[in-house]
C-alpha cells in the first residue's frame, strides 16, 4: 500500500519494509508515532528470529545449497503471517493517517490538532499492535 502518507511493501522473502513521507502530513500525527515504531520493531524482530541464511553466514558450497534452499523457504513460511499481520497493522495506520490528512483545513504553515476520531482509531490500532506481539512471541518460543 502506498498513499500521501507513507507506504508499506510486504517482500517476496516475507519481510516488511515501510517508508514515510512527514512532509505532506498537515495535522499533529505524534500519536501515531509510538505504534508505527512498535510495528516496525515487530517487523524486525520476525526478519531477525527466522533467517533465511547459516548462523554464521559462510557458504558450503553447493553440496549445501539444497538443504540451504530448505532453510530459507521454511524460514519464509515461517515469518509470512507474522510479516502480513505487521502489513496489515501499517496499512491501517497509514490509512488512518492518509484519512486525517484529508480532514486536514489547516494552511500549509500550520499544524492542526487530530480529530477525535484519528485518535479511536489509533488507540484501537495499539491493542492490535499488542494482540500482534503476543502472537508472535508464542510463535518465537
Amino acid at each position: 500500500m502506498f498513499n500521501a502518507a507513507g507506504g508499506t511493501y510486504l517482500l517476496s522473502s516475507g519481510e516488511l519494509d515501510m517508508t514515510m513521507s512527514g512532509s505532506t502530513i498537515g495535522f499533529d500525527w505524534s500519536v501515531a508515532h509510538p505504534v508505527l515504531f512498535r510495528i516496525a520493531a515487530l517487523a524486525e524482530r520476525i526478519k531477525d528470529w527466522w533467517r533465511d541464511e547459516d548462523a554464521d553466514g559462510k557458504s558450503t558450497g553447493w553440496l549445501g545449497a539444497r538443504p540451504r534452499a530448505r532453510r530459507r523457504a521454511r524460514a519464509t513460511s515461517e515469518r509470512r503471517p507474522h510479516s502480513q499481520r505487521a502489513y496489515g497493522l501499517s496499512t491501517f495506520a497509514f490509512a488512518a493517517i492518509a484519512k486525517e490528512n484529508r480532514r486536514s483545513t489547516a494552511s500549509d504553515d500550520e499544524t492542526r490538532d487530530p480529530t477525535t476520531h484519528f485518535i479511536g482509531e489509533i488507540k484501537l490500532l495499539e491493542s492490535q499492535v499488542s494482540a500482534a506481539e503476543e502472537s508472535f512471541e508464542l510463535a518465537a518460543q
